[in-house]
């Protein structure tokens, strides 16, 4: 019987961990490092190798909006879900990532809000936000980007304020949440598939392999 040496077990860990990260099997489930900010100069890019399965992070107050850019290679097999209970649940939000809106769910249909690729305008790469219930995107003139809801449903920009670009949020109260949240996402990738060792602002990931 041949005994590894620590060598020969250190090249063969490196070996299983490239084979997982290069495996088209390999899943993702990004977790949100600090706080996520909430505009294209602030978002949090999502980084790693394979389908990104899920996001969670915490909706801390009423203020709270949490961007994550993501990868969408194929609009028609993209989908993102979040569990509700009611009409008051967290809301979904799309833009480019120069901040152009894309699409919005601020219901709670069937227990899920959710966003589809039905209003992609093709693949790339796109900011997927998640935000208390009530936020408001605006431009820069201050125009409401989607008209107020909730409506129930997702929709394209249908405000004064659209198309965009996404410059402030209205202004909320802060009322603590501490809500935390998973969307559920199928026909994505991570932003970057670099997969990087050292930066205060990314999140943490899991990778699973199938």
């Amino acid at each position: 019987m041949h005994l590894a040496t620590p060598a020969r077990a250190s090249l063969a860990a490196v070996l299983l961990a490239l084979a997982l990260l290069s495996s088209p099997a390999a899943a993702v489930d990004w977790v949100e490092s600090g706080d996520a900010g909430d505009l294209p100069g602030s978002f949090q890019t999502t980084i790693g190798v394979g389908l990104l399965n899920t996001i969670s992070g915490t909706i801390d107050d009423t203020s709270d909006r949490d961007l994550f850019c993501v990868r969408i290679n194929d609009p028609s097999q993209f989908m993102a879900s979040l569990l509700c209970a009611s009409p008051a649940g967290l809301d979904l939000w799309m833009f480019s990532t120069s901040g152009l809106g894309i699409t919005h769910d601020d219901g709670c249909v069937a227990s899920a809000t959710r966003l589809t690729g039905a209003f992609k305008p093709g693949p790339g790469s796109y900011l997927l936000g998640v935000s208390a219930e009530g936020a408001v995107a605006r431009n820069a003139a201050s125009q409401a980007i989607w008209a107020a809801g909730p409506i129930g449903g997702e929709r394209a920009p249908d405000g004064a304020g659209a198309p965009g670009p996404i410059a402030t949020w209205a202004l909320q109260s802060g009322v603590p949440l501490f809500t935390p949240y998973t969307l559920q996402l199928t026909g994505c990738v991570p932003c970057d598939a670099v997969v990087r060792t050292r930066a205060a602002s990314w999140g943490a990931l899991k990778l699973h392999h199938r």
